[in-house]
């Protein structure tokens, strides 16, 4: 194990026996805790947000009736995500296309963006799933008694740790300063999780839930509520493997895990059973279209006899910034590459981006549909995006951009791509080395290698993988 790794292996050890010792639940929803999180996502503060969080609502139920007779829940989110199909959900996909689950059944979704319910609604008016919608915007105005109940559980803290001093030691070992401005990291969680579990309490008849699963404080959360109501939960894991572990990977008590962890594909099902405490996983699948294309891009015949490079950076906006700055350059400007560059749903700064161009080779995005982009690229920049693996399915190249002072790989590939830049100067050096042995047969090894591991990543949606554990339910019950 990486020793960065073992660290964090030792960290996690002492907060689950500190956590477990203390039994004071409120600590559960302090973020900071679980985060060991390499990047930084700084973003630039909006009035224009901060105004329509003001006065927005909770949330907002399409049909109250269906809430209350359902006996299944889905936890879902909207980041901004073009809604091209109704049905489809951002994170569970096609899954409820012909739902073969004879069981009442909505979905939650949680609001990550600054539009307005009544909006988004208005969005999945044509869609057969019922939904409820809820904000997960915070406002110091509109929400004062969260800062009164935070304030309340910090004083409280105190109190029990004058008196147990010996378990609030355990804390002194992984070195946490449970200071006031600690406890106001949990003004996020405490507010989206009473959202939920408001909601929740509506369905009187709920007997299981599923959570998409990234190792966030509200997942926690949501898991022990169900583990008290008597609830089966199921946690979703959707998205990739990295070389870092975070807090998913690592024993916490049983109430506040899942009772059964779903993985969008072959490869992260064996790398948790391997590397977690979480035995019980199986394989769920997602709709990310893996559909194989023999041969490589670059191998086909160019009428602008141009290079292509997809650039596609995460969700964070940090992130967005820095590699859109690394292609951004004179060097790589007279070079004959064009680059399109693909910003993520929930990264809207496309405008502000293009008044800095000083590489007129750099062209933005405007397909909807990402495959298309595919079709269009030689190679993919990323950094840790798991559309590298899609891509690669397509004959596109993975190249990576890591720091090169970074003790860990994001890229969802560590495991098999050597592809790797640190720079400007790197990135142009890979791509024509890459272009010049485009026909070498040991290069074409390598791609194809990763193209192989690739293949096993995003398994197809399989009902019948959760059909099978609500039937063995209801059949004990019938029985």
């Amino acid at each position: 194990m990486n020793k960065q790794n073992l660290k964090f292996k030792h960290y996690f050890t002492r907060l689950d026996q500190a956590l477990t010792n203390l039994n004071y639940k409120f600590l559960y929803f302090i973020p900071d805790l679980y985060k060991i999180d390499l990047r930084e996502n700084k973003t630039p503060f909006k009035a224009a947000k901060f105004l329509s969080t003001l006065f927005c609502r909770s949330f907002l139920i399409q049909d109250l009736k269906k809430v209350k007779k359902a006996k299944i829940c889905f936890i879902s989110h909207y980041v901004g995500n073009k809604i091209a199909d109704a049905d489809d959900d951002f994170y569970y996909g096609n899954l409820f296309k012909n739902f073969k689950l004879k069981l009442p059944y909505y979905v939650l979704v949680i609001n990550h963006t600054n539009e307005s319910l009544s909006d988004i609604k208005i969005k999945f008016k044509s869609s057969k799933i019922n939904r409820v919608f809820i904000n997960a915007n915070f406002n110091l105005l509109s929400h004062v008694s969260i800062y009164l109940k935070i304030t309340k559980e910090f004083l409280y803290f105190w109190i029990i740790k004058f008196f147990q001093y010996k378990k609030i030691k355990l804390f002194k070992k992984i070195k946490i300063n449970f200071n006031y401005k600690y406890f106001l990291n949990t003004k996020f969680t405490y507010k989206i999780s009473n959202q939920l579990i408001k909601v929740l309490n509506m369905s009187k008849n709920l007997d299981y839930l599923m959570v998409t699963f990234e190792g966030h404080a509200f997942e926690k959360i949501i898991f022990n509520y169900c583990k008290k109501n008597r609830i089966k939960s199921f946690g979703y894991f959707f998205s990739i493997i990295r070389e870092y572990k975070t807090n998913i990977y690592y024993n916490f008590s049983k109430d506040y895990q899942p009772d059964i962890l779903f993985t969008s594909g072959d490869i992260a099902k064996k790398y948790f059973i391997q590397n977690s405490p979480h035995k019980l996983v199986e394989t769920l699948g997602c709709s990310k279209n893996l559909s194989k294309i023999n041969g490589l891009n670059i191998l086909k015949n160019k009428k602008n006899n141009k290079l292509t490079i997809l650039v596609c950076p995460e969700g964070l906006f940090s992130e967005t910034v820095e590699m859109f700055e690394l292609i951004n350059n004179k060097i790589l400007s007279k070079e004959n590459f064009q680059f399109i560059f693909r910003t993520h749903p929930v990264i809207n700064i496309t405008n502000n981006l293009k008044k800095k161009l000083i590489n007129k080779n750099i062209f933005f995005s405007k397909e909807a549909d990402i495959q298309k982009d595919f079709k269009k690229s030689d190679f993919i920049l990323y950094s840790g995006s798991s559309v590298c693996i899609q891509a690669t399915m397509h004959g596109v190249i993975p190249i990576n951009f890591k720091k090169k002072n970074d003790i860990f790989s994001l890229d969802p590939l560590y495991e098999v791509n050597r592809f790797i830049v640190h720079n400007k100067v790197d990135l142009k050096l890979k791509i024509n080395s890459i272009f010049k042995k485009r026909h070498n047969k040991k290069l074409k090894n390598k791609i194809f290698s990763i193209k192989n591991y690739s293949s096993s990543y995003f398994k197809k949606i399989n009902q019948n993988t959760l059909i099978k554990h609500v039937n063995i339910d209801q059949r004990i019950i019938s029985n």
